[in-house]
């Protein structure tokens, strides 16, 4: 769902409020990635539970990244995207997997002679290195560089525009717009007054299916003291439903 669109069904919300209030620009985007880290921390506490939560969290899964292993450790806070979970078994090569384990397990087979980690049964599990407090992938023996797949946390959503200065019409920027010409008469987002050329839109949508809109709107709603009435809820979910059949 697109920030401009997800925007303005939440000022429909609240301008329904009887207490009238409103809410800017500027607090949606110092809001919005606090409840869609908490819409996705909901659905991640649920990993796999149902078909629903993993359609859902479809869109954060990266599959077969390259993570280079140095003295057995491999550092997650490095990837192109934030870490938060590994999914199945890193891999060195297409013969040899890699068995997660965790540390204590790890400790327990070390001390074994009949299973302590070998280049033909290597082990591997997720901590903090406490040298670096970057969360590390640790792998024995060491092997370089793994193949990892591993569920990403969402990119913070923001909603970039500019105003013209006399009508006070808002005009909000689609995500990976550039070279935007700003009008005279307008100012940017950040005080920048026109005519002026905008680099880039600073805009990102969320990354959630319409069939979330439901629960993030009761979600901000809540930062804002609104409470969604459960049959509005109902309602809303029952018509997302009817738009995707």
């Amino acid at each position: 769902m697109t920030s401009e669109a997800f925007y303005n069904t939440l000022l429909t919300y609240i301008r329904k409020d009887t207490r009238g209030k409103s809410l800017t620009q500027d607090e949606f985007n110092e809001l919005i990635p606090v409840v869609n880290y908490e819409l996705f921390n909901s659905l991640y506490k649920r990993w796999e539970l149902d078909q629903g939560v993993t359609d859902a969290l479809a869109p954060f899964k990266v599959f077969n990244t390259s993570l280079a292993i140095a003295t057995s450790k491999g550092d997650l806070s490095a990837l192109t995207y934030s870490y938060a979970h590994l999914i199945g078994k890193p891999r060195y090569s297409t013969n040899i997997t890699i068995d997660v384990v965790t540390a204590l397990e790890y400790a327990e087979r070390f001390n074994d002679a009949l299973t302590k980690p070998s280049a033909t049964y290597p082990v591997c599990f997720v901590a903090t290195d406490q040298a670096t407090d970057k969360i590390t992938l640790y792998v024995y023996p060491t092997m370089t560089p793994v193949l990892i797949d591993y569920l990403r946390v969402p990119t913070d959503p923001f909603l970039d525009y500019y105003i013209n200065d006399t009508t006070y019409v808002v005009t909000y920027l689609d995500e990976a717009a550039t070279a935007i010409a700003l009008p005279a008469g307008s100012t940017y987002r950040d005080g920048t007054a026109g005519p002026d050329t905008i680099a880039a839109s600073a805009t990102i949508d969320i990354e959630f299916d319409d069939e979330h809109e439901g629960e993030l709107l009761n979600l901000f709603l809540s930062k804002l003291g609104i409470q969604l009435r459960d049959e509005m809820v109902i309602q809303y979910s029952n018509l997302e439903q009817q738009k995707g059949q």
